[in-house]
């Protein structure tokens, strides 16, 4: 199951002037197979978490749609 939101407010503008859109993906699976790959050029960490043990500070947009996507799933 996977949720894509996109909404005005996740609209920004950089420093230098490029704008994006923040996009979160969010996915559920009861299994994984597979070894999780990264690229370090992007990410400094990967990993699974249950929704009950989330690390925090969360960013608001990303607490925001996880529990809308926790209570649609």
């Amino acid at each position: 199951m996977g949720a894509v939101r996109l909404r005005k407010e996740l609209w920004k503008e950089n420093e230098n002037g490029d704008e994006f859109y923040v996009v979160t993906v969010a996915y559920s699976s009861e299994t994984y197979t597979g070894d999780l790959t990264m690229d370090a050029t992007e990410s400094i960490h990967l990993a699974f978490f249950h929704p009950n043990e989330l690390p925090t500070p969360l960013v608001k947009s990303h607490e925001k749609i996880l529990k809308e996507f926790l209570a649609w799933g």
